[in-house]
């Protein structure tokens, strides 16, 4: 799981990066996929679900709230070593906690983050774990003992899958149909533990964590102001089609 922004940016003037500590956030949207996914997978096959976050303490409220969806255990990843990593550093910190709290038959990761929208996390998790990796799940799930079957989206089809245990993959939101938890599971998950561990707990190494294992950098970020501006014409039909080529022709010519 990932928590993200859900108002008004804060950049860092030091080192660009999200000041996440002010900003209201809430679960990435994707993640519900992933979620509802694996609690699929539980009903068809049984099973146990732990759901795993990397981020500052507000982040636990993330935790709290896949738990009051069904998960049994939640881990949040909390160490000021964490910060400010990319999707490398994200995935091996992500792959030391997995292997200590593990191992797993299905790994389930959203496609992408709201805030990031790389969509490079799950299968640098996947080469971490050295599992198999399946992308762009679109439906929902068979679990038939040692493998699953699937669909997957590709750029111009949709393709029917199996693929053998253990496996890690990253699921669209149109996979699922999304259930909403009542009062009862909301309230019984504030009773629920969060592990909390750092860097040591999950035997990471530090210099491949946070920015110091990022292999990218951000080097600024800017918001960009610039305004659209309109301008209304009242053509004829013939004059709008005129323009239209105009435009057209002049397109080409740049392109």
């Amino acid at each position: 799981m990932k928590q993200v922004p859900s108002d008004k940016i804060t950049v860092s003037d030091e080192d660009g990066s999200l000041v996440r500590s002010e900003m209201k956030s809430s679960m990435n949207m994707y993640d519900y996929a992933a979620l509802e996914t694996a609690l699929h997978i539980k009903e068809q096959a049984g099973g146990s679900i732990d759901v795993f976050t990397m981020g500052p303490k507000h982040a636990a409220e993330t935790l709290k709230e896949s738990l009051a969806y069904g998960a049994d255990r939640a881990f949040l990843l909390n160490d000021r070593a964490f910060a400010g990593a990319d999707v490398l550093a994200t995935a091996y910190t992500l792959s030391c906690a997995l292997r200590k709290a593990g191992p797993y038959d299905v790994v389930v990761c959203g496609l992408k983050t709201t805030d990031g929208d790389t969509a490079q996390v799950g299968g640098e998790l996947a080469a971490d774990l050295h599992v198999m990796y399946v992308p762009g799940v679109c439906a929902a799930l068979e679990a038939h003992g040692t493998f699953i079957k699937t669909k997957i989206l590709t750029d111009d089809q949709i393709i029917t899958i199996k693929a053998q245990l253990p496996v890690l993959m990253s699921v669209e939101p149109s996979a699922c149909t999304f259930r909403v938890p009542t009062l009862v599971q909301r309230l019984q998950s504030r009773k629920k533990e969060i592990q909390v561990w750092d860097a040591e707990s999950i035997g990471a190494d530090r210099a491949k964590t946070g920015q110091a294992g990022s292999a990218t950098k951000v080097v600024k970020i800017i918001t960009n102001s610039q305004e659209k501006k309109v301008k209304l014409l009242r053509l004829s039909a013939e004059e709008t089609v005129s323009l239209i080529e105009e435009r057209k022709n002049a397109w080409i010519k740049t392109s």
